[in-house]
């Protein structure tokens, strides 16, 4: 079995770093086994975790010094290409789907917004049954909305935090993802 994916946040550096030992000891206590090449780690020391207030987890960037999560610039490339191809007015519906699972896999960072202005391309997918479909006025909209509104942000970033969270926003701190499997 795998646990994938943990990220442990502190309200100050001295926090983290004396929380770091302690959790290591600990999941290595129940047998974890710590990818440390894909977790943060002190510099020189490969076999230690280290705290982080930037880092890349579940595929975005964390940056909790500024209270921001940002699309990779690559996953931007990819929807941008396929926000080309939905231009048309018929489409191959694998593309539809995966420009639109694409931008549901930005929900984290996009927020509610995503699934508004994914109804059209939702509802023109159907049941996936077709290869091809015909792209109406909703779906167009849709189109034209993620063309501006991915070109008029330069940095993709926004504030996703819960309220709860924001006491930390200039201070918290991460080891980033832990991808361990229990043994």
């Amino acid at each position: 079995a795998y646990l994938d994916d943990l990220c442990f946040v502190f309200a100050t550096w001295s926090a983290a770093v004396a929380r770091a030992r302690t959790i290591q000891r600990v999941l290595q206590w129940l047998g974890w086994q710590i990818s440390f090449s894909k977790s943060t780690t002190r510099p020189g020391f490969p076999d230690q975790l280290w705290p982080t207030q930037r880092l890349k987890f579940l595929g975005f960037w964390v940056d909790t010094g500024r209270c921001t999560w940002s699309i990779p610039d690559d996953c931007i490339a990819k929807i941008r290409e396929g926000l080309q191809l939905a231009a048309a007015v018929r489409i191959d519906v694998h593309h539809l789907q995966q420009l639109a699972g694409r931008l549901m896999s930005c929900h984290l960072v996009l927020g509610d917004c995503v699934r508004l202005f994914t109804r059209g391309m939702f509802r023109a997918i159907g049941d996936g049954s077709s290869l091809s479909v015909t792209l109406d006025e909703d779906v167009h909209s849709e189109v034209r909305f993620w063309q501006v509104h991915l070109t008029s942000r330069r940095d993709m970033s926004w504030l996703v935090l819960p309220s709860s969270l924001h006491s930390f926003s200039m201070r918290a701190f991460c080891f980033g993802s832990l991808h361990s499997r229990l043994i």
